[in-house]
């Protein structure tokens, strides 16, 4: 009962309004999430806020714009795998009797423990150390849509998307210079000071045109997709911290553990084109073209193509069967890509002190300035069928 045993609270609590009219729809809610853990001083608070509007400009033009703001604050706790620095709660009770008093005296001092695991009190741990995220995220959507034609036979529709996705996580572990394995080291008191940002961006445009002549349908899309990725992360630590501090410039040790900055931009263009013969040949063909800041040369457009075939045997006049209801084969070939990893094609550069000062040494591997991405293919085949109506299906 002293970790695994506390009640825990949860609540939810929602507010939102509609409303609107034939041209302007609107929606606002907020959510208010708090939620205990069954392991004391560990839970989850999460805040949201949703605004969504659509409206009509004109018969043929409308847009829609959808945001959101989401704030949560996370305590973990200390049941993960830390089991060589005593801060993992579920592996130091195992070593631990169960007729041994964790509990503090009237002092407040936590006793040691010594039996022949990790040399720390699980319940200081609990009672003392901290492990929390705080996050913030802000997303943002906008779709436009254009009709251009709109006629019986045949139709033109432009259409745009966009968005962003901001997210920040701010991070502190702290274990307290008087918890008993902190006070074994040389430098008794430790925290981690962490901080993380993405800013992703996405742009799409694409014409979509539809035909029908007689009994075939054409579907024919075109566009071009942009993609931006920035991210960042900061860690800092400190050792040896004075009696009821977390900050690091108040640690005798002070150190980066971590500083990392990327930026990759990728763009393409598509272009597809479907034909539907009265739903007894459906046939598709298409390819997509797409640079990246990742690969060696940034400005080659690498082409990934794709097919598909489907017959659909039951709907021409001459089958006859009333037992096989559906009989579709159908064959599907694709190519794609994955991304090549950030900074392949520089040759890295790593810290050194020579002398008494500071410079930069060249890595035993170098960059790869011809990387490409690497792709893989993938042809399917695929039967669909169907008994007595449909009744029964394979």
């Amino acid at each position: 009962n002293l970790f695994y045993g506390n009640t825990a609270t949860l609540s939810n609590t929602r507010l939102s309004a509609t409303g609107g009219n034939d041209k302007t729809k609107f929606f606002v809610g907020g959510v208010v999430t708090n939620e205990e853990g069954v392991v004391r001083r560990t839970g989850f608070e999460r805040y949201s806020v949703r605004a969504n509007i659509d409206h009509k400009l004109s018969k043929r033009i409308s847009f829609s714009l959808n945001s959101n703001f989401i704030r949560t604050n996370t305590d973990r706790g200390f049941t993960g795998n830390q089991n060589n620095t005593g801060a993992s709660i579920g592996y130091n009770i195992a070593y631990i009797p169960n007729y041994f008093d964790l509990r503090p005296n009237a002092a407040g001092v936590y006793p040691d423990v010594d039996y022949g695991g990790p040399r720390e009190n699980p319940l200081a741990v609990t009672d003392k150390a901290t492990n929390n995220s705080l996050v913030n995220r802000f997303i943002q959507s906008a779709t436009f849509n254009w009709q251009i034609i709109d006629r019986d036979n045949s139709s033109l529709k432009f259409q745009m998307t966009g968005g962003l996705d901001y997210v920040q996580n701010s991070t502190l572990i702290h274990l307290p210079e008087d918890l008993q394995f902190q006070r074994a080291q040389a430098n008794p008191g430790d925290v981690l000071h962490g901080r993380q940002e993405a800013f992703n961006k996405n742009f799409q445009a694409a014409l979509v045109h539809n035909t029908t002549f007689k009994n075939i349908n054409f579907t024919t899309q075109a566009g071009i997709v942009r993609l931006e990725f920035d991210n960042s992360a900061f860690f800092m630590r400190g050792r040896g911290l004075a009696p009821g501090q977390k900050n690091v410039q108040q640690a005798t040790v002070q150190q980066i553990e971590q500083q990392f900055n990327s930026r990759v931009q990728e763009a393409g263009i598509f272009a597809q084109e479907e034909v539907n013969w009265d739903d007894k040949v459906v046939g598709t063909v298409g390819v997509r073209f797409d640079k990246s800041t990742l690969n060696g040369d940034i400005d080659k457009l690498y082409a990934f193509p794709k097919a598909s075939l489907a017959v659909n045997l039951t709907n021409f006049d001459f089958w006859k069967s009333g037992f096989i209801s559906q009989l579709k084969p159908r064959v599907a070939y694709g190519e794609t890509a994955g991304p090549v990893g950030f900074g392949a094609t520089f040759t890295p550069l790593g810290g050194t002190n020579i002398g008494g000062l500071l410079g930069s040494v060249v890595s035993t591997q170098i960059g790869n300035t011809a990387i490409r991405p690497a792709t893989a293919k993938e042809l399917e085949f695929g039967v669909d069928a169907g008994f007595f109506n449909n009744r029964v299906s394979l």
